[in-house]
């Protein structure tokens, strides 16, 4: 997963969301990528396999708030920020860096959650002054995205309760 921005959303249409992405989650990957003709059933349609102009989709919608960052002081872990609420943390490789699914931590435990992850699996790896972050992602209300063919775009259109 690319680092995010803190208030950066990132969408997961339905129709093509496992759990390889087919692209960078946001509205302007999925345009360009729905714009190449990909996610098309050709068993649908062989003569025009693209995506039609006005097509919807349903998403989910995940706010990417401000990394937590932990500092090894004294033989002791510090946070700066807080998980608290989060409704997904992941261990990042590094500052603005990606995760891989084993960094993906129990949210429900928040800090809780980091602090253990730091104290043991990354424990044998770390120095003093060492710096760590984790990702913060934030559930928002499922969307209805549509895509607009010229030029290329996705908009939310509406807010699903």
């Amino acid at each position: 997963m690319p680092f995010a921005e803190p208030t950066h959303r990132s969408y997961y249409i339905d129709k093509f969301n496992d759990e390889v992405l087919p692209c960078e989650p946001t509205l302007e990957g999925w345009a360009e990528w729905l714009s190449n003709g990909a996610g098309a059933d050709p068993e649908e349609n062989d003569a025009n396999p693209a995506i039609a102009d006005g097509e919807r989709f349903t998403a989910s919608c995940m706010r990417w708030g401000e990394d937590v960052m932990a500092v090894l002081e004294g033989g002791q872990w510090r946070l700066f920020n807080t998980a608290k609420g989060a409704d997904f943390i992941a261990a990042r490789f590094g500052k603005g860096l990606g995760w891989s699914p084993e960094h993906i931590l129990d949210a429900e435990k928040g800090d809780e959650a980091i602090l253990k992850f730091l104290n043991e699996d990354a424990a044998p790896f770390t120095n003093e002054g060492d710096t760590e972050y984790f990702a913060l992602g934030f559930k928002e209300p499922n969307c209805v995205l549509e895509y607009h063919t010229h030029p290329p775009r996705l908009d939310v259109v509406a807010i699903v309760q």
